[in-house]
């Protein structure tokens, strides 16, 4: 029970953090929950830091697109598709052990489709706001 508030209370100050613009608040809770139960935090963390890389990434390449002159965009693509499929590992090993949401994020996050890219987007969006959340706590610690 106490994992449950621990990653409801977690959820809740993300969700403050940014605004309240989560925008797959229920399956970032789903996500603590499972790597809370699973004893997977720091690999959460780790997909958090990743999600904020790839974040990054599409931003440098929106940037470009507009900018020709910027920076090389065909690495940053790669490294884009590079980091994707890294994240997407990242979250299977998260959730492998719950079969139900491990059938839900396949189809729904990790399909090869324009609605699972824009979702999963949304999600690294979210996991965004946890390392920056993450970040604020580990800052906080050293003062």
């Amino acid at each position: 029970m106490e994992k449950l508030l621990n990653s409801k209370q977690l959820l809740d100050e993300i969700d403050t953090l940014s605004n309240l613009t989560l925008k797959r608040r229920d399956d970032l809770f789903a996500l603590f929950q499972v790597a809370a139960e699973a004893g997977l935090e720091n690999e959460l963390e780790e997909t958090a830091f990743t999600a904020k890389y790839v974040m990054g990434l599409l931003r440098v390449i929106k940037v470009g697109s507009q900018n020709p002159g910027a920076a090389d965009i065909e690495n940053v693509k790669k490294d884009l598709t590079s980091n994707l499929e890294k994240v997407k590992g990242e979250i299977r090993h998260i959730i492998k052990k719950d079969e139900l949401l491990k059938v839900r994020f396949e189809s729904e996050y990790f399909t090869m489709n324009q609605t699972a890219f824009s979702a999963l987007n949304e999600l690294l969006f979210d996991l965004e706001w946890t390392k920056k959340y993450y970040n604020i706590l580990k800052r906080s610690k050293k003062n």
